[in-house]
C-alpha cells in the first residue's frame, strides 16, 4: 500500500524552524508532503526542504500579494499597514487585514493553484499550521473526506489584545471554534498551554500531541568557525527589540545594577525602538548587533556570551507560558549557554536541570547570572543535557509520526 501523502497549510504566517522541521521529520520517516504557503515570508530557509525527493513546496503568494498592492496606497490601508508592521515585530504576524471581518484567505488564481493539486492528489492527512493554515487544512479535508490537525504555535485566546481589538480576529477565532470541533487531534507545546488553549476554544478532550518547540543541530553549522570572539559579553538578549520584550528595562538594570558585566543585544525592532536603544548604549558595557545572519548561523552570535536571557511579559498568556514555546530557549540550550527567564508556569524546569535560573524581578538578575557563573562549567554542560532530553526534534516528534500511522 502506497504511504499516505500528506498537505501541510501555512498562510500569512512566518516559515520558521518548526515548520521546516515538521515537514522535514515527516519526510524523513517515509511521508510524502506537500507544503502549501501563502504569503509566508522565509525566517528560516526552505532550501533544506526543497532537497527532499518526497517533499513539493507549493508557493501561492504571488498573485494575492498583486492583488493586495492595488489596495496599499489608500489612507486606510496606510493606517492598517502601520498596525500591522508592529504587530508583525510583537508577534510574528504577516499580511493580515484588521480592519474587517472578512477572512478570505486565497484569490481566485491561488485557490486554482491549490486545487490544482488537492484535485488530483489524495491526501490522508491535512495539517494546519496556526490561524489560517488551520482554516485552509479544515476546509479541503473536508472536502474530501480526511482528518486534519491543528498546528498551533501562538496563543490568541478571545482575552489577546489582538483578538479583542480586531474584529476580522474574532471572526477567525469563532471559525477555528467551528473547525476544531471536527479537528481529530492538536499538536501543542506542552500541558499548560494545551489546558488554556481547550478552555478558550470550550473544546472537549480531543487528541493532544505535545511537541515542544524544539530544534535539530544537524539543521546548524555548529562547526563552523566564528568570525566572533567566544564568551566576549556575559548575557545576550536575543529577538525582538521592543518595550514589550523588556529592551529598555534590561539595560536600565545593566546600567544600575551590573556595572562591570557586558550585554549583548541581538535583533531587530522597530526604528524608533532601535534609536531609543541606541541613545541608551553610549558605552562598551551594552552591544547593539543588527546584523542579519542566516538562520543556520546563529549558533555564531550565541556563542559571542555566556548566559541566554528569554524574558518574557506575564500577560497575555501566549507570553507567559513560553517555557516550551519559545525557540530561543532551545537555541541557547543546544549552544551550552544556560538561560535566565522569568519564574512563570513551568519555567522551574531551568531550575530541575540546573542549566539556568528563574528570576521573580529585574532586582534579582544579578544574583541570578553570579549564581550561574560560578559554576559555569556545570551550568553549560546541564544545558546540553536539557536540550537533548526536552528539545531535542526528533525526540519530540516521533509522537506525531505514531499518530498518523496509528489513526491513519
Amino acid at each position: 500500500m502506497d504511504t499516505p501523502r500528506i498537505a501541510v497549510f501555512q498562510s500569512h504566517w512566518a516559515l520558521q524552524s518548526h515548520t521546516i522541521l515538521l515537514v522535514h521529520h515527516l519526510a524523513e520517516n517515509g511521508f510524502p508532503v506537500d507544503l502549501f504557503t501563502i504569503d509566508c515570508p522565509e525566517f528560516y530557509p526552505l532550501d533544506d526542504l526543497r532537497k527532499l525527493s518526497n517533499v513539493r513546496v507549493i508557493d501561492c503568494s504571488d498573485a494575492l500579494s498583486k492583488d493586495k498592492a492595488s489596495t496599499k496606497d489608500s489612507a486606510v490601508m496606510r493606517i492598517v499597514n502601520t498596525i500591522k508592521h508592529d504587530l508583525k515585530q510583537i508577534y510574528g504576524l504577516l499580511g493580515l487585514d484588521l480592519s474587517s471581518e472578512d477572512v478570505t484567505i486565497l484569490t481566485e488564481n491561488d485557490r486554482k493553484k491549490i486545487e490544482s493539486f488537492t484535485g488530483t492528489t489524495s491526501y490522508e492527512w491535512f495539517i494546519g499550521v496556526e490561524k489560517e493554515g488551520f482554516l485552509l487544512a479544515a476546509q479541503y479535508a473536508l472536502q474530501q473526506g480526511k482528518p486534519y490537525l491543528y498546528y498551533s504555535l501562538e496563543l490568541y485566546t478571545r482575552a489577546h489584545p489582538l483578538v479583542k481589538t480586531s474584529p476580522r480576529w474574532q471572526t477567525i477565532h469563532k471559525l477555528e471554534s467551528k473547525y476544531l470541533k471536527t479537528a481529530r487531534a492538536v499538536v501543542i507545546q506542552d500541558q499548560n498551554r494545551a489546558d488554556v488553549f481547550l478552555k478558550d476554544y470550550g473544546l472537549p478532550p480531543v487528541d493532544l500531541i505535545f511537541i515542544p518547540i524544539s530544534l535539530e543541530p544537524s539543521f546548524y553549522r555548529l562547526t563552523n568557525k566564528s568570525i566572533y570572539t567566544e564568551n566576549e559579553f556575559d548575557l545576550i538578549q536575543l529577538g525582538v527589540i521592543s518595550k514589550q520584550r523588556y529592551t529598555f528595562d534590561l539595560v536600565d538594570v545593566f546600567h544600575r545594577l551590573m556595572p562591570n558585566r557586558r550585554l549583548l543585544i541581538h535583533g531587530y525592532g522597530e526604528q524608533k525602538d532601535i534609536q531609543k536603544l541606541q541613545t541608551m548604549t553610549h558605552s562598551d558595557q551594552v552591544t547593539l548587533s543588527l546584523d542579519k545572519v542566516d538562520a543556520h548561523d546563529l549558533p555564531l552570535v550565541i556563542g559571542r556570551a555566556k548566559v541566554g536571557l528569554a524574558l518574557y511579559a506575564p500577560t497575555p498568556v501566549n507570553d507567559r507560558l513560553t517555557i516550551k514555546s519559545s525557540e530561543k530557549i532551545p537555541l541557547y540550550l543546544m549552544c551550552g549557554k544556560p538561560v535566565i527567564t522569568f519564574d512563570y508556569e513551568g519555567c522551574e524546569l531551568l531550575d530541575n536541570y540546573h542549566c539556568g535560573a528563574t528570576i521573580h524581578s529585574f532586582a534579582d538578575l544579578p544574583a541570578a547570572f553570579d549564581k550561574i557563573i560560578q559554576n559555569y562549567a556545570e551550568y553549560s554542560q546541564n544545558a546540553l543535557r536539557c536540550f537533548d532530553q526536552v528539545y531535542r526534534y526528533e525526540k519530540n516528534a516521533h509522537m506525531l509520526v505514531e499518530y498518523l500511522k496509528d489513526a491513519g
